[in-house]
């Protein structure tokens, strides 16, 4: 990304371009000499043992919110507070964070891992970041807590016992709905957390709350929260395949096992060659307690999403299993380490299309849609070296017609499949 935009700017504004960029890294990195190479309006260099996802209380997190125009100083006011309370001092019962871990550690461990938050609109983009720190932080040695973002509307009957429920809001917006919700899932049985937030101000001290809770939970589980070991090897993966198109070699690309209304399917053989049968054929051994997730390296947008959601919501209907859908490349480093990582047993839908708006990258032998295909590859590749239980279904260009036709597969292979529940 930064060498379009770089090229771009270069293009009007020739030696000036670097100014109209800022860094934020650590100390001694290839970003920081890059940057002063080029002439950066300016650097800002993180403390180096603070961790990427641990890391939105730091300089990656803060110079955006000041751009942003954010209060910034009443929000690390009120996280100061958080802080103390976590501090070592305090007693577990009275420590917000490590108490919280102890929670979602111990249920973890009694195989109620399937992390379930329900949260305001406003607060969505705040799930994406818990889904980073806690799949990527537990996701390892076989074990790990799967963050998964409810659908407040959707009905409480398809649950299993795997499940944990958080509920985050302001505290004026815990209205009659919000609180009916959580009276059903208590009277069903489901583990329940509620946080009340005073305002939008107050997710500093969430930030720090959730990055003590998970690391603690880590610790419960027996693994090292800090690390991302399967995060490196698909990127490995994808450096060789992007290498291979850099000398002109296609030799590494697989055919796709059958072809059938207008996509292409790839995976181990397994069930007939039609679409529908390929689909229950993955889910046939399925058992309670597993998960489903729908990584979708094609365009982002309104359609897609609601499309996805959609998905998403008719597999876990369907099967009673708690169902994730991620954009690729991003959940390569948020949910990607526990689907390698952590306990077999997921089921993968790997989606790939949409490639057809495609822009040169200066400098390099491929384009960024070249490059998303690499890195969808890439993890496929890494999914199979983990005998994890995974299809790739390739959409074509005509994204939003793909995405329709794959919905009424999947309704189709659900009618094959039972419930667990």
């Amino acid at each position: 990304m930064f060498e379009y935009f770089y090229h771009e700017l270069e293009l009007l504004t020739g030696d000036d371009a670097g100014a109209n960029f800022i860094a934020i890294t650590d100390p001694g990195t290839f970003l920081e000499k890059q940057a002063v190479e080029k002439g950066f309006r300016q650097v800002f260099l993180n403390f180096a043992d603070i961790g990427g996802r641990y890391s939105a209380l730091s300089y990656f997190g803060i110079v955006p919110a000041i751009l942003m125009g954010v209060n910034v100083g009443e929000l690390l006011e009120r996280t100061l507070v958080m802080m103390q309370a976590c501090s070592a001092g305090v007693p577990v019962r009275q420590n917000p964070g490590v108490y919280l871990g102890g929670i979602i550690g111990e249920l973890a461990r009694q195989e109620k891992n399937k992390l379930t938050f329900f949260l305001p609109d406003n607060l969505k983009p705040f799930g994406k970041w818990l889904e980073q720190l806690i799949a990527e932080s537990t996701g390892k040695r076989e074990t790990g807590i799967l963050p998964v973002m409810g659908d407040f509307y959707a009905s409480n009957n398809h649950y299993g016992k795997d499940r944990v429920f958080v509920f985050i809001n302001q505290a004026e917006n815990f209205n009659e709905a919000w609180n009916t919700k959580i009276k059903e899932m208590e009277d069903a049985g489901f583990p329940v957390v509620k946080i009340e937030l005073e305002d939008m101000l107050s997710l500093g001290q969430e930030f720090f709350r959730w990055e003590i809770a998970t690391a603690t939970a880590g610790a419960i589980l027996g693994i090292n929260p800090f690390d991302q070991p399967n995060v490196q090897e698909n990127k490995e993966i994808t450096a060789a395949m992007l290498a291979n198109l850099e000398q002109g070699n296609r030799s590494g690309e697989i055919m796709p096992l059958f072809n059938d209304k207008g996509m292409k399917f790839y995976g181990r053989p397994g069930g007939y060659p039609i679409a529908e049968n390929f689909i229950d054929h993955l889910f046939s051994q399925a058992i309670e307690g597993d998960y489903v997730s729908i990584q979708a390296f094609i365009p982002e947008n309104e359609h897609t999403t609601t499309y996805l959601e959609q998905l998403k919501k008719k597999l876990e209907e369907g099967l009673h299993l708690a169902t994730t859908y991620g954009f690729g490349p991003r959940y390569l480093h948020s949910t990607g380490q526990l689907h390698k990582g952590g306990a077999n047993n997921g089921y993968f839908i790997l989606i790939t299309g949409g490639n057809k708006n495609d822009i040169e990258i200066p400098g390099r032998k491929y384009t960024f849609g070249k490059l998303k295909k690499a890195q969808a590859a890439g993890d496929y590749e890494a999914l199979i070296n983990h005998n994890r239980k995974v299809i790739r279904i390739e959409l074509g260009e005509k994204v939003n017609e793909g995405l329709s036709t794959l919905k009424n597969a999947v309704n189709e292979a659900l009618t094959l499949q039972l419930k667990f529940v």
